[in-house]
């Protein structure tokens, strides 16, 4: 806080997540539910997983709790992410889960969706304005690195291990990771590449330093704020504690950038796909110059949800494609196929732009 440009000391402003936050963030829910298993997990029955196991309510009940709504009805869409995922898209908001996926894996989160012990501090909520469910995060105090497994802990080389995380981690925990990771890895990794330009180690660590500044003129203010040489050494290198280790920040986000650096993240072919409108049944997709050898593939959902393919093919526009859709196309994809890879992306940088155009 300052005032009149003298700093008065560091205050946290919290946003309850409660019926206001959702009518101004996502226009209002009508169901909402808290992953919040119990901290006695040693049953094994605890997380909050979003696996089937079967169709009695008292499987889930200890795993999730309601906040508006009824259990049953998550319970359903549970049932449908694991028995008919080819239905999944008219229930959950697939972009928004991907996109959500994407950073949580980027920054580590292992103590949220993506974990193995608990796989929760996460809401799904379903909203009034479509009906479709979306995720919504919360607890990430722990991110880069700051939650490692339990196998983990006693490991010297702790920040290797979680660093290295690959962009698939979690879906041998979460039934919709799994989901996202087998039905729509090209749209879930687009997003991720463009996290891993967007925010560099730089852009990380200038953010990590203007908050440790904060703290450091605070301290002047309070001194029982922190320990000045356990944050200080905490910020450079890993330190072994009671609790077990906790990583140095700065070399966790070092090695993290690094490593999702040396991935086969489709990064080059940003931008590649510049558009992409139908008329009538006919997609036409406009592409960059430099992919003009490349295949450029529609791939749609028919009527009863199974994905289909069509090569697109030139026009009399040199970098204009086109395909004609039959009548029964739920959805499309327009993406480049190279190497045996798919990529389909929106413009760069723009998160939240979606190469996914349904009708």
């Amino acid at each position: 806080l300052y005032i009149d440009k003298e700093f008065y000391g560091l205050y946290l402003v919290i946003e309850d997540i409660n019926k206001a936050f959702y009518g101004s963030h996502v226009g209002g829910v009508d169901e909402r539910i808290k992953a919040n298993p119990p901290d006695d997990v040693s049953k094994g029955t605890s997380h909050a997983d979003l696996f089937w196991y079967g169709e009695k309510l008292e499987y889930y009940e200890s795993r999730y709790e309601v906040k508006t709504g009824v259990l049953q009805n998550l319970v359903d869409l549970i049932d449908i992410i694991n028995n008919n995922p080819g239905e999944a898209y008219k229930y959950i908001d697939i972009d928004q889960v991907c996109k959500f996926l994407a950073v949580d894996n980027y920054l580590m989160n292992t103590a949220g969706i993506i974990g193995e012990v608990y796989s929760h501090n996460y809401e799904i909520v379903k909203r009034k304005s479509d009906g479709k469910w979306q995720l919504v995060p919360w607890d990430l105090n722990l991110c880069l690195g700051g939650w490692s497994e339990p196998d983990l802990v006693d490991n010297e080389n702790v920040t290797d291990v979680v660093t290295q995380l690959q962009p698939t981690y979690g879906a041998e925990n979460n039934g919709l990771i799994a989901l996202v990771t087998e039905n729509y890895p090209f749209l879930y990794h687009s997003y991720y590449a463009q996290v891993v330009e967007k925010y560099t180690a730089e852009v990380l660590k200038d953010w990590a330093e203007e908050y440790l500044n904060v703290l450091r003129q605070s301290r002047e203010i309070d001194d029982k704020l922190y320990d000045d040489e356990f944050y200080e050494k905490a910020y450079t290198e890993n330190l072994n504690t009671i609790d077990g280790l906790v990583t140095g920040l700065l070399p966790t986000i070092d090695k993290r950038y690094a490593y999702v650096q040396s991935l086969d993240l489709p990064s080059k072919f940003y931008n590649r796909i510049k558009g992409v409108e139908l008329k009538s049944n006919t997609v036409f997709v406009t592409v960059h110059e430099d992919i003009k050898d490349k295949a450029v593939i529609i791939e749609y959902m028919d009527s009863n949800g199974e994905l289909k393919r069509l090569r697109t093919t030139k026009t009399k526009i040199r970098n204009i494609r086109s395909a004609t859709l039959p009548a029964d196309a739920q959805a499309y994809y327009a993406f480049v196929y190279y190497q045996g890879v798919k990529f389909a992306y929106p413009e760069k940088g723009e998160l939240d732009m979606m190469s996914v155009v349904a009708h």
